[in-house]
């Protein structure tokens, strides 16, 4: 999830919220971390949990993830891809906050 919030806030540094709805960027942004930490997860899957995590107050958003193969996820990757520039090498930003636990808290 961390590498997926890396690619949101870099994707969204050069691009609108309107012209790229947000949740379905969203859920390109976490496919696109699975390939890159070497932990892939399938885009049905994926695109399963953000509906059900956007029923409810958030229904109207739903139609932006497209259907369930997952075209527009995919046409999103396109875009996402050039725009954090192909680099894949990511600083996550949870082991640092995990190597200040330890020195607080000692062991974690």
């Amino acid at each position: 999830m961390g590498t997926g919030a890396v690619f949101f806030h870099r994707f969204y540094m050069f691009h609108s919220f309107r012209q790229f709805p947000r949740f379905a960027m969203a859920t390109c942004c976490l496919f696109l971390s699975g390939k890159v930490e070497e932990t892939p997860k399938k885009i049905r899957d994926i695109m399963k949990t953000a509906r059900q995590i956007l029923e409810g107050p958030r229904e109207r958003y739903i139609p932006t993830l497209g259907d369930e193969k997952g075209d527009l996820i995919l046409q999103y990757e396109r875009v996402l891809l050039p725009t954090v520039k192909f680099d894949f090498c990511i600083q996550n930003p949870y082991t640092y906050l995990r190597q200040y636990a330890k020195t607080i808290k000692g062991k974690i």
